[in-house]
């Protein structure tokens, strides 16, 4: 049986994931634009979807590193 706490542990992961992603993406545009090097047709659908696709990859690529860390504590 698993402890009470033990699902929200990965919802947590995929939070801080899902916003390190994210705020990677952002300060990576942010400095693209700042240095003129930035030219998107439509800045907004561009920004967004690395923003919401960086989100999603740092969410699961975050849950997946805790379930291997769960499998490798919990067999040792």
């Amino acid at each position: 049986m698993a402890p009470q706490g033990a699902r929200s542990g990965y919802t947590d992961l995929a939070l801080c994931g899902a916003l390190l992603g994210a705020l990677l993406v952002l300060a990576l545009n942010v400095w693209d634009i700042l240095s003129g090097r930035f030219d998107a047709s439509d800045p907004f659908v561009h920004v967004m979807g690395e923003t919401i696709g960086s989100a999603a990859a740092g969410a699961i690529l975050s849950v997946c590193l805790g379930l291997v860390h769960r499998l490798f504590l919990h067999r040792m």
